[in-house]
């Protein structure tokens, strides 16, 4: 293995031997963490985004593009300063910083977002969703729907009456989507048994889940963010103390 700095002062080794590596291996757990719970928001019913604007999704994408940039930066860093030698180690370590710096801004903006996204805004997103049910060329809005109303017994936005103001509905009371029935038989819908129907609303289902997702990224992104900027500040002052030089 080659050398990582020339000899030198104990406190020298000790900083760029152990305390950098040491962050640098640290990061890694964060952006696997990052990476995992990302995957995890995104990825779990991920029919209750669809069934709104796409701007609901972008807490969630700034948060795992730093896990992406925090993971892959700080894999390729802990190889190189464990095999590489002190003029490229110095180069590797300054491009890290700036990486970690950007991925620190990412973190930044997923957190902010979390707190400024307007829920209220997914009714106004869901009843335009709703008018376009069962038309032909809104076939993949139309199955996000169907998943929604039946995996989470659920129809229409805040109640099932919604879907008499629909092109589907065409303002018949009776008739609803057979994905608002109980049983989903074919045509039960139309049937409009009002016990097999139903009636609560799929607003408070999207509003809930989507928050609760949000949370974790005002939690662990908070938090991240904290160590973060911590590690930057750290790895910033080591780069120039101990290895601008060599």
């Amino acid at each position: 293995m080659a050398r990582l700095i020339p000899p030198g002062s104990e406190k020298k080794r000790f900083y760029t031997n152990k305390v950098f590596p040491g962050m640098v291996g640290g990061m890694i757990v964060v952006g696997f963490i990052m990476l995992l719970t990302s995957g995890i928001v995104l990825g779990w019913k991920n029919y209750h985004f669809k069934v709104t604007r796409g701007e609901n999704k972008r807490p969630f994408e700034w948060y795992l593009g730093a896990g992406v940039c925090i993971t892959v930066a700080s894999i390729a860093s802990f190889i190189v300063i464990k095999r590489a030698d002190s003029p490229l180690m110095k180069k590797c370590s300054l491009v890290y910083i700036i990486i970690l710096a950007l991925a620190t801004i990412f973190t930044l903006v997923a957190v902010i977002t979390s707190f400024t996204l307007e829920l209220d805004d997914m009714e106004n997103d869901m009843k335009i969703n709703i008018q376009d049910y069962g038309l032909g060329r809104k076939r993949e809005e139309t199955t996000n729907i169907n998943t929604l109303q039946s995996e989470e017994d659920c129809c229409g936005v805040n109640y099932y009456t919604d879907w008499r103001n629909t092109k589907f509905g065409g303002r018949r009371i009776f008739a609803v989507p057979d994905t608002c029935c109980k049983t989903n038989e074919f045509g039960c819908g139309f049937k409009f048994e009002t016990d097999d129907i139903n009636r609560r609303g799929c607003l408070e289902v999207v509003k809930g889940s989507v928050g609760k997702r949000l949370l974790v990224v005002k939690i662990m992104g908070f938090f991240f963010l904290l160590v973060e900027v911590g590690v930057v500040v750290a790895t910033a002052i080591i780069w120039k103390k101990y290895m601008s030089e060599w």
